[in-house]
């Protein structure tokens, strides 16, 4: 009896494991003097009336084990049909985006590019598939696509700032250079 019981824990427990992405490295948030906005001003992936909705709609509760990050994002991108079916329509946030990152004339032109790899590379993601389930409660949580992409987008618009929004000093080639070294979110690096 105990063994079975440790077994569906483990089970739950590996089931939540391979559905995390890669934490950052440490290091990420450590010794940065300026931020992501101080070196390039990235439009928001999500426009803030609805990211505030979502976060009313998916508070944060400290007995219920869910990544609540996730819960927005999900929230967020299934009110711009852009997450269906645990994936994330390339099409969808094509016509999404327009409205946010690509409105602006600087990162217009390389928004969809930007999107299509995101989009890649978390659809493909195995790990991914199926969102998380708690190996607390055995309740499946909000799946990290949707988070994953946004970060991937925003980060990939700051690695790509166009030279004209972009500030060239010690401070901001530190945080490019993080932000290029692929072990940090975008999150991270916004301060």
């Amino acid at each position: 009896m105990y063994s079975k019981t440790l077994l569906i824990f483990y089970g739950f427990l590996l089931a939540e494991v391979n559905s995390i992405a890669v934490p950052d490295d440490p290091s990420c948030a450590v010794g940065n003097t300026k931020t992501t906005k101080d070196c390039c001003v990235v439009p928001k992936v999500v426009d803030p009336v609805l990211k505030a909705r979502c976060k009313a709609e998916n508070p944060l509760d400290p007995n219920e084990v869910k990544t609540d990050g996730c819960c927005v994002a999900r929230c967020s991108m299934i009110n711009l049909n852009v997450f269906q079916n645990n994936i994330i329509d390339k099409a969808a946030a094509k016509r999404a985006l327009r409205a946010t990152v690509g409105a602006d004339p600087q990162f217009a032109p390389i928004t969809n590019r930007i999107i299509d790899a995101c989009a890649n590379k978390v659809n493909m993601d195995a790990s991914l598939r199926v969102p998380p389930i708690s190996a607390a409660t055995g309740v499946e949580g909000c799946s990290l696509r949707p988070e994953l992409f946004i970060d991937c987008v925003s980060l990939q618009m700051f690695q790509q700032c166009p030279a004209s929004a972009l500030t060239k000093d010690a401070g901001c080639d530190a945080l490019m250079a993080k932000a290029n070294s692929g072990k940090c979110y975008f999150e991270t690096l916004e301060g």
